[in-house]
């Protein structure tokens, strides 16, 4: 429990469907001998969703972008749903770590203006930083050390 953990959950299937939630039951398992302070995020909203159900007292977030790469593999009508976030619920959720390629998306505006903490990801220079830091509550860094924690 000595640092904070922001955990991602990765949909092996990238399908961003229903699961069999046995990862979502894994990690709250994993995450009661837990001390510190945990949030849990993913793109798959429904992973999200179980683990709502699962322990109310998580802070929770939706991993969003464009899905716009190909190697998703998800038919159209899919990333138009998700694309726009429509699954983020304010009184489950606590965060979306949006794309920092597409933090002027209207619905992170939309969702900024309602009070939702906005986090990005992948910064990797202090001038990708420096923009972010226009939008955001909190940065996924890769790659250098930023100026402060």
């Amino acid at each position: 429990g000595r640092v904070p953990l922001l955990i991602e959950l990765k949909d092996q299937s990238r399908q961003l469907s229903q699961t069999d939630g046995r990862l979502e039951q894994a990690t709250i398992e994993a995450l009661s001998l837990y001390q510190g302070t945990v949030a849990v995020m993913s793109f798959n909203p429904h992973m999200i969703a179980t683990i709502a159900k699962l322990s109310s007292d998580l802070p929770l977030g939706l991993t969003t972008g464009s899905f716009m790469d190909p190697s998703w593999g998800i038919d159209a009508e899919r990333i138009a749903h998700l694309s726009q976030i429509t699954d983020f619920d304010p009184e489950r959720y606590s965060f979306v770590s949006h794309s920092a390629l597409e933090l002027t998306a209207p619905c992170i505006q939309t969702l900024k203006e309602q009070g939702t903490a906005i986090f990005t990801w992948t910064i990797r220079s202090p001038e990708a930083e420096a923009v972010a830091m226009q939008t955001v509550d909190n940065i996924t860094f890769e790659g250098y050390l930023a100026a402060h924690p």
